[in-house]
């Protein structure tokens, strides 16, 4: 998909090899301009209309020429106030029907089929989530099991001792600090939205990204 090669040098994920127009934006200035999400927003809703007609190619086509990287390199780079509609787009593609075949998904359908998608938010919570970082630091890299006796209550109390600590100390970065739009409050908006647009999604996607740990730590941190 050509549209998305074209993005990537938009970005700033690829060298143009010096064919860059004189009088066009480029990396952090087209981002600050809205460029990136308007350029994204084209593509998705092309590749999200594609799949409620149950053609699935461009889905395919998309994600071959690495779009998903691209979703993923936007929202982790873009600062400026247009994030918020590059996070607003991983619900859509998240539900974008994966197999024709199945009679659950089709046309309209919203559930959470296509959970390639969804690994954006995941990455966007290791990265500003302080709770979800600490938690992989202090175990080595694992995710939480909800499965064990008591890892419920456990996960309670390292989020309340993780609260009390970034509460009192500045453990915030300069990505964190350039963003001019609360970040963790959209993901966990684009989350809620997805397991209130179907009955499933909620099973669907805890059970693989266990996002209740961000919905702690907020809870935590108003406390």
């Amino acid at each position: 998909m050509h549209m998305t090669d074209d993005i990537k040098e938009l970005t700033g994920m690829t060298n143009s090899n010096g064919q860059q127009a004189p009088l066009s934006l480029y990396g952090k200035e087209a981002e600050e301009a809205g460029l990136w999400a308007i350029s994204l927003k084209t593509v998705v809703h092309m590749v999200v209309n594609s799949c409620n007609h149950e053609c699935l190619d461009m889905l395919q086509d998309f994600k071959s020429a690495g779009g998903y990287d691209v979703m993923r390199y936007a929202v982790l780079n873009g600062t400026s106030k247009h994030g918020k509609e590059l996070i607003a787009l991983i619900p859509l593609l998240t539900c974008c029907s994966t197999d024709l075949q199945d009679e659950t998904t089709g046309s309209g359908s919203k559930l959470a089929t296509n959970q390639q998608a969804f690994e954006v938010v995941e990455d966007l919570m290791l990265k500003y989530n302080p709770l979800v970082r600490a938690y992989k630091d202090e175990h080595n890299g694992q995710k939480p099991d909800f499965s064990r006796e008591g890892a419920m209550q456990y996960l309670v109390n390292f989020s309340l001792k993780t609260a009390a600590k970034v509460r009192f100390t500045n453990g915030s970065t300069s990505e964190e600090s350039r963003a001019q739009y609360d970040i963790e409050s959209e993901l966990l908006d684009c989350t809620l939205q997805l397991y209130s647009s179907h009955p499933n999604n909620y099973d669907i996607l805890e059970r693989k990204y266990n996002v209740s740990l961000s919905l702690f730590d907020r809870v935590s941190n108003i406390r």
